[in-house]
């Protein structure tokens, strides 16, 4: 344990350090953390339902450096609920995150003590250092420019919040060092049972802090490894960019002077999980629709992007002496998760299918002219940048062509069988469930009639 100078050890720390099935990193993160150590730090590890000897190691790591590790076990919750048991039993002024597969950099402990020390602001924002494990292995640092990105302004606070999401910054809780007194006062504790909880996360964080410093040196080394979350296939990985679309709207309301940098995080949020939803099979699917009236933010990004001509030619039809616009006002802003939720379905499936059709017709067109004339000689295409996002409608066919488009054109009629059974079963009132479920059932209806019976004095409409 290596301590620091009197001085510094004013500024206490807590490393706050989820463990979950990490025997194979644990020793390293923890030693790691535990040479660097001052007077009255502390590290928490949260062995969060751990099958391996994850926790095992916990206890022995406690054994042998005696009170400045506190070992808390627990039932399966999450990374989330593992985070806020830590916050809830951190002592320090501080709050250091470390992920249990990941480990500090050499000297990173005194080097935060040493900023902290000279100006106690809510937020510390670090860099870190990403280490690729095999077979693609290879290291990079963060390219975030606080200079250029965030201005170099520290002292002025919505001048760096601003540059954080008009500059769309890597969004992870580790690269923050928060005060306690701080996430305590601001509750701002991680949304359980969720993934992707930074991403939801760190928008409340930014916009609640009224003072940042920045950690010019990298001091977090970030292992990206086949295992982790980060590579995982889970449908609540999309439940829980759900959940960042809304923060971030929410937070772009209560914060009018951050309204560029939120309207792009908003946009990437919301593009990202739509394009992970024709990965998914049926049921998959089905539980995140279900979830959608939570989440009106995403079904008002799906009607914002292709609604909105579903809309006007179901109003059109369906009560033609009222505009159009009228109703698509009432859509878009409504408040109303349900009504919302039943829209953003028909346009999510309107939209799959308008992709389908485009994708047959090209490859009609192709093998007709291949009849007609030799195929030319493709010319290789450049890899595209990996920072370059592909529209929307080319990602789908992308993902389609590569084996999706069996899943896809299955989507609608499993889906509707099992939620038709389930309607005529219902005899009370339709739960928000069930009316998600009807919507998805009504599916293939409303996108070859467009029919639509609206009362204009409530602004409901019901799908026939």
């Amino acid at each position: 344990m290596r301590q620091s100078p009197p001085a510094m050890d004013e500024v206490k720390l807590s490393i706050v350090t989820p463990v979950y099935n990490v025997s194979l990193y644990i020793e390293r993160c923890v030693q790691s953390a535990v040479d660097q150590l001052g007077r009255g730090d502390e590290i928490i590890l949260v062995d969060d339902g751990s099958t391996d000897d994850s926790g095992q190691y916990c206890d022995w790591f406690q054994r042998s450096y005696g009170d400045c590790i506190k070992v808390i076990h627990q039932q399966n919750k999450g990374l989330s609920e593992a985070r806020n048991t830590g916050i809830r039993e951190a002592s320090g002024d501080y709050i250091v995150f470390l992920d249990s597969d990941d480990w500090l950099m050499r000297g990173a402990l005194a080097q935060i003590k040493s900023i902290l020390f000279k100006r106690r602001v809510d937020v510390l924002i670090g860099k870190f250092r990403a280490y690729q494990m095999p077979p693609k292995a290879g290291i990079f640092d963060d390219p975030t420019d606080f200079d250029k990105q965030l201005g170099g302004d520290e002292l002025n606070a919505e001048h760096v919040k601003r540059g954080i999401f008009e500059n769309n910054m890597m969004c992870t809780a580790w690269r923050n060092v928060v005060r306690r007194e701080f996430i305590k006062r601001n509750a701002l504790l991680f949304e359980p049972g969720i993934l992707h909880e930074d991403e939801e996360w760190c928008p409340r964080l930014y916009a609640a802090a009224q003072s940042f410093a920045f950690n010019t040196r990298p001091f977090y080394a970030y292992r990206l490894r086949d295992g982790s979350i980060v590579y995982s296939r889970d449908w609540r990985k999309t439940l829980g960019l759900f959940a960042a679309v809304q923060m971030v709207s929410v937070t772009k309301e209560r914060h009018p002077e951050m309204e560029k940098g939120l309207t792009r995080k908003y946009n990437e949020l919301a593009g990202r999980a739509l394009q992970t939803l024709p990965a998914f099979n049926d049921e998959e699917r089905t539980r995140l629709f279900e979830a959608l009236p939570k989440y009106p933010a995403m079904s008002r990004y799906i009607l914002l992007l292709k609604g909105k001509g579903v809309i006007a030619a179901n109003q059109e039809q369906a009560a033609p002496n009222r505009s159009s616009e009228a109703f698509e006002k009432i859509v878009t802003e409504s408040d109303d998760g349900e009504l919302l939720a039943k829209w953003a379905l028909i346009s999510y499936y309107t939209m799959m299918k308008s992709v389908r059709e485009a994708i047959k017709n090209r490859s009609d067109t192709t093998a007709a002219a291949s009849v007609e004339s030799p195929a030319p000689t493709p010319t290789p295409k450049p890899a595209p940048s990996p920072m370059n996002r592909r529209p929307l409608k080319e990602s789908m066919e992308r993902m389609m062509q590569q084996g999706g488009a069996t899943r896809l054109s299955n989507v609608q009629d499993p889906l509707a069988a099992s939620v038709t059974t389930a309607a005529t079963a219902a005899t009370t009132a339709v739960t928000a469930t069930a009316a998600i479920a009807s919507a998805a059932a009504s599916v293939a209806t409303a996108v070859d009639k467009a029919q639509t019976q609206v009362q204009p004095e409530s602004g409901q409409a019901t799908i026939v």
